[in-house]
């Protein structure tokens, strides 16, 4: 069985390599793309483990800045050089697996499916926690998390098309239904705020592009906008887990045991 991720870098200097010590054991070779200013993309030219970089320019046809659509060229690359069989894990620095990929793609497998759905638990610096941020890892803080979220993580490859340059996101793939021999889906950490340095510049990056802000980052970007000298990023109350689509797509599932057409779904996140 051939296994490769798929990795996204922008400016992760910070936990980069803290993430790649984590993917040994995970996956052999790791494609990756990198638009980073900060030296994130030396870190992924010294690792053994990376077999192929693109920069922001080949990622995205000369396009502008990468965008998670535009995995198009990378997923390309990888089908021509190992074949429509390979299972495709998509990863992020800020990201860790809980449960280890490895074993959901034997169970995917085993059962027939062909693209796996993952639970996130995003990880919030509390006021119980203070001094994590400035701890040297993004994990300084592991006790409090919203979610979970849900999102497709890994797929075959024969699903090369789930990420289509003409689409503004990632649309859901079609085919034989993910694995779901359990009812608990096999879960990662994300960290999104990992330093003061870091989440200052995050949140100015999303209030620049005027990008849609998930409830998580309001009142990191209300604190930025401030600029108060006395600004306490560490939360007493979590944020409450956003409306996702995908969430009441899969709940579906739980209750029913079969996944329903999920355009209804999409096209209510939509507003359509």
């Amino acid at each position: 069985m051939n296994h490769v991720g798929l990795l996204c870098v922008k400016n992760e200097r910070d936990v980069l390599p803290e993430a790649l010590e984590s993917y040994r054991g995970v996956v052999r070779d790791i494609i990756a793309q990198d638009g980073s200013t900060d030296g994130s993309r030396e870190m992924l030219l010294g690792s053994h483990q990376v077999v192929m970089l693109f920069t922001d320019e080949e990622a995205t046809w000369g396009r502008g800045p990468f965008r998670d659509r535009d995995r198009q060229v990378c997923l390309t690359w990888i089908l021509l050089h190992y074949g429509s069989a390979t299972w495709v894990t998509l990863l992020h620095p800020d990201e860790f697996f809980h449960d280890d990929p490895n074993e959901a793609i034997r169970v995917a497998e085993e059962e027939g499916a062909s693209y796996i759905l993952w639970a996130e638990y995003r990880f919030f610096p509390h006021v119980s926690e203070r001094g994590a941020l400035e701890e040297g890892s993004c994990r300084g803080y592991r006790k409090h998390c919203c979610g979970p979220f849900f999102e497709v993580r890994q797929f075959r490859l024969t699903h090369h098309r789930l990420y289509d340059p003409a689409q503004v996101h990632g649309v859901l793939p079609s085919g034989p239904p993910p694995a779901k021999r359990a009812r608990v889906l096999p879960r990662y950490r994300h960290y999104p705020f990992r330093s003061l340095e870091q989440i200052k510049r995050h949140a100015w990056e999303l209030i620049r592009d005027e990008r849609m802000v998930q409830p998580d980052w309001d009142w990191v970007c209300e604190l930025v906008k401030r600029d108060a000298p006395d600004a306490d990023y560490y939360r007493e109350a979590l944020p409450a887990p956003a409306n996702s689509p995908l969430a009441a797509w899969y709940n579906v599932f739980l209750d029913t045991g079969e996944l329903p057409d999920p355009r209804p779904y999409l096209e209510r996140a939509e507003g359509r």
